[in-house]
């Protein structure tokens, strides 16, 4: 039995999603993914993720995302999530293409500075609660480090207003 998972895009507010059988681990659905996206920030890089955005968003409405007869790819407004009970999906890789990089839907990597193949595979580990996470040793360059605005330069910024 094969390690099942999905290539995901997410695109104003929508995920594209796309069912790989087998061979869904890091170093096998997760590298083939990671190599889609140029490694280093340039114009090839701006123009991949324009490419890609008008690529992701025609699928849209198309036959392959849309087959009542193959559900196994499909358009969502929710994020797919790994559940064995539910799902039978191991792994998810999703290029967001505001610029993140998700596995199992937790956002671990810059997707403007991705890692080198070696370092994305050791990178991803889980923490207590089981969790995908990255490992504690994964260079800080790569990591994707979201910070909220704090209520204090949330108060700033209405006063600018």
């Amino acid at each position: 039995m094969g390690t099942r998972g999905l290539k995901v895009y997410r695109h104003k507010g929508r995920y594209y999603a796309y069912y790989n059988r087998s061979d869904s681990y890091p170093d096998g659905l997760g590298l083939e993914t990671l190599y889609e996206v140029p490694r280093n920030v340039s114009k090839e890089f701006e123009e991949w993720v324009r490419k890609t955005r008008e690529y992701v968003f025609a699928q849209r409405d198309s036959q392959e995302l849309d087959d009542p007869d193959d559900p196994s790819n499909y358009v969502s407004d929710e994020q797919p999530k790994v559940d064995p009970f539910a799902n039978d999906i191991d792994w998810i890789y999703e290029i967001d293409l505001n610029l993140v990089f998700h596995v199992n839907s937790q956002p671990l990597f810059r997707l403007d500075n991705m890692p080198p193949d070696r370092i994305f595979v050791k990178s991803i580990s889980f923490d207590r609660f089981g969790h995908c996470a990255l490992h504690k040793n994964t260079p800080t360059q790569f990591r994707y480090d979201w910070r909220a605005i704090t209520p204090s330069g949330v108060i700033s910024c209405l006063q600018s207003l």
